[in-house]
């Protein structure tokens, strides 16, 4: 039976089933005959009964006069309702029912609390409705004899039940139960569209990594819905959250000044640190927060991105930092994403070169091993510093495969020096905090076996404050390294903090003092009892000692003096090519003439 009039009995069964839509009569004069309940709050009565044009303009397709023929062939369009004083939009498509009559079903936009409270409206009356379903619902009304539709009152309610939860799923993330992507760019665009200032916080759990690999991935879904609900309870009812994908979150502030913003971001910080009962486990992580303001004029894609090359520029300095987008980081992301783009080029290629400094006795200069370091010189702009293009791997996710290809070369190179000139030479290779994961040992492991090397031979360095920053996740893991043979050291020894309660629960086999301490030995008489207090400690617990940054015969001296047997630094080598080592070591490995350094 086809619905032929907007009468009463009709209207007030559409108002029920569809808060959001318009009844259409096709004629002469199109107007708008009858509106669902939200929809007449949101347009109130002075609109109602106006021609449909001049209420409303058509976006898409382009405009299409409202007549039943045009109806009849654009019935599958997508049409984008913009109300003129109120500026909300609705989204939707117009189903034709009979030779005069259509219906139009929306799925509101969001906009912001301010429209909200303006249009007499509560977030509830913006859930999120499937249009494509609403059809379907609407379908089966105009098949059934209104007469029956008490008899059949189970089966529309199973559709429409079917309806709000495929709707509900369409704007949700299903693991967080926050805004998903999608329906995170639409309410941005929404607030752009209308001029609204802003502020949009990129969030990425710092870490993440190692509680999927340590804890699991069921663990680590459980954490990132632990925090999705932190941060929904740190911000106000009108702003949103938003998981864009792994463990990134958004939120959008919506008329908040530099004030407000900031007192929320240190609610959202306070809420993601304290520590969460998750499977029976007490895990606590931090978040790194990238922000960005605007009014309009950007996309929001283009503000994403700022908020997310401002958390990484922050995350630089270390986790668990806020960091203010400026318009100077815009020029550095292309030109970190033209190099990035080079850097994954010269990985592929096999680019990045492995060099070598080598460690010696303090007392005779006798070379004990090699720190193999990674070198990349760009076809065009020359030698890049290694705290540039280390850095870029680590974000761009390269740093894996440069430290496995990084392992792999030297370990060879090692087994030909151990072979042919130096039996008893080792190894010290430094892994980024990014490669450290489960598989490290096992990865290690083959590794040796295939050069032919003994494990003891290897040394791998890891930094004080990643260990102190990571140390539950790391413990596992230094523990399987250990238990192959391979030795550890902390390197960066004194720039951290808390650390000596950690080493003897910890399998360090050795502790490299920064060149911060040593360079000042020479003048300062606090680094001396710095160095002098390390070394005493590393005796009693049976652990080597490398003081790096050894550039002078009176600091070597001097370090020699404190009880420090091993030494690396410029005064004995620059880092050098597989090929000058090989010379060197063929000479007798002892080396430490002072350099030139002018």
């Amino acid at each position: 039976m086809e619905l032929l009039d907007p009468s009463a009995r009709v209207n007030r069964l559409l108002g029920d089933l569809f808060p959001f839509h318009l009844v259409i009569e096709l004629g002469d004069e199109p107007i708008i005959a009858g509106a669902g309940q939200s929809l007449r709050r949101w347009m109130k009565a002075p609109l109602l009964g106006k021609r449909f044009l001049e209420t409303f303009r058509v976006l898409r397709p382009t405009e299409v006069p409202f007549d039943e023929a045009s109806l009849a062939t654009a019935k599958g369009s997508v049409f984008i309702l913009d109300s003129i004083h109120l500026k909300a939009q609705l989204r939707g498509q117009v189903a034709l029912l009979g030779h005069h009559l259509a219906v139009f079903l929306g799925s509101p936009v969001l906009t912001d609390a301010t429209s909200f409270e303006r249009l007499g409206l509560s977030a509830q009356d913006f859930a999120p409705h499937d249009v494509t379903l609403d059809l379907v619902v609407l379908q089966m009304v105009s098949q059934m004899q209104l007469e029956d539709l008490q008899d059949r009152a189970s089966e529309l309610d199973e559709a429409l039940k079917d309806r709000d939860h495929f709707s509900h799923s369409a704007a949700t993330d299903p693991l967080t139960g926050v805004s998903n992507r999608r329906a995170f760019w639409e309410r941005c665009r929404a607030v752009l569209d209308n001029n609204k200032r802003l502020s949009l916080l990129f969030i990425d759990v710092d870490n993440f990594k190692f509680v999927n690999d340590v804890y699991g991935h069921s663990t680590g879904d459980s954490v990132l819905r632990a925090i999705a609900e932190a941060l929904a309870s740190a911000v106000r009812p009108g702003d949103l959250v938003g998981r864009l994908g792994g463990d990134e979150f958004a939120v959008l502030l919506v008329e908040v000044d530099d004030d407000a913003t900031e007192a929320i971001i240190d609610r959202v910080m306070r809420t993601a640190r304290r520590p969460m009962q998750v499977d029976n486990q007490t895990i606590s992580v931090s978040v790194s927060i990238g922000v960005v303001s605007s009014t309009a004029g950007k996309s929001v894609d283009d503000l994403v991105k700022d908020a997310d090359v401002a958390m990484y520029e922050g995350r630089t300095l270390g986790r668990g930092r806020v960091t203010w987008f400026a318009e100077r980081m815009r020029t550095d992301r292309e030109e970190q994403r033209l190099l990035a783009a080079d850097l994954e080029a010269a990985v592929e290629a096999g680019d990045i070169d492995a060099v070598y400094q080598p460690i010696v006795r303090l007392g005779d200069r006798t070379v004990v091993a090699l720190e193999v370091l990674a070198r990349w010189t760009h076809p065009t702009r020359g030698a890049v510093s290694p705290a540039v293009f280390i850095e870029l791997a680590e974000r761009s996710g390269l740093i894996g495969t440069m430290d496995r290809l990084a392992i792999d070369r030297s370990l060879m190179a090692l087994a030909r020096w151990r072979q042919d000139l130096a039996p008893d030479l080792g190894l010290q290779v430094n892994v980024s905090g990014r490669s450290i994961g489960p598989d490290l040992a096992e990865r290690m492991s083959a590794a040796v076996d295939a050069a032919g090397v003994p494990p003891s031979a290897v040394t791998v360095e890891v930094t004080e404050s990643w260990l102190i920053q990571n140390e539950k996740e790391v413990a596992a893991v230094l523990d399987d390294l250990a238990a192959i043979g391979t030795r550890i050291h902390l390197d960066d020894f004194g720039t951290g903090y808390s650390s000596l309660a950690h080493i003897h629960a910890l399998p360090i086999t050795g502790l490299k003092i920064d060149r911060s301490f040593v360079g000042k030995s020479a003048e300062s008489e606090k680094s001396r009892r710095l160095i002098a207090a390390t070394i005493g400690m590393a005796r009693s617990l049976e652990l080597d000692v490398v003081a790096e940054g050894v550039e002078t015969e009176e600091v070597a001296a001097l370090l020699k003096g404190l009880g420090c047997e091993l030494g690396q630094g410029y005064l004995f080598a620059r880092p050098s090519s597989e090929a000058d080592i090989t010379a060197l070591l063929a000479a007798g490995g002892v080396t430490g003439q002072p350099v030139d350094n002018s």
